[in-house]
């Protein structure tokens, strides 16, 4: 996971020690802006679910994978996070796909 520093959700990302990464649905194409964005709280209104691990994972998203953070590194204005996943779930829905700075739906 690669974030800026100047994130809002910096401070959080550096103490956690684990994250969840919410793969959109094809209906959810309006939480791209949002989650895409700098400012502001970007899961204020959004329906979640927590998981196993206590990560907060976006409902109806066609897959959410749960990380545990192995390491942490610093490169110019941005933190890279590696992390091993260590617990997933998925549905059959049609996934969003970013390409080309367009939104497209498999």
């Amino acid at each position: 996971m690669v974030f800026g520093q100047k994130a809002s959700s910096h401070a959080a990302f550096v103490q956690a020690t684990h994250y969840g990464v919410s793969v959109l649905a094809a209906d959810q194409t309006e939480l791209v802006q949002r989650f895409s964005s700098y400012k502001g709280d970007r899961f204020a209104g959004v329906a979640t679910e927590t998981g196993i691990t206590g990560c907060p994972l976006i409902a109806g998203a066609v897959a959410q994978f749960e990380c545990k953070v192995r390491s942490r590194h610093d490169e110019g204005d941005h933190l890279i996070m590696v992390g091993e996943v260590v617990h997933c779930t998925h549905t059959q829905a049609n996934a969003l796909v970013y390409h080309k700075r367009t939104v497209h739906s498999l």
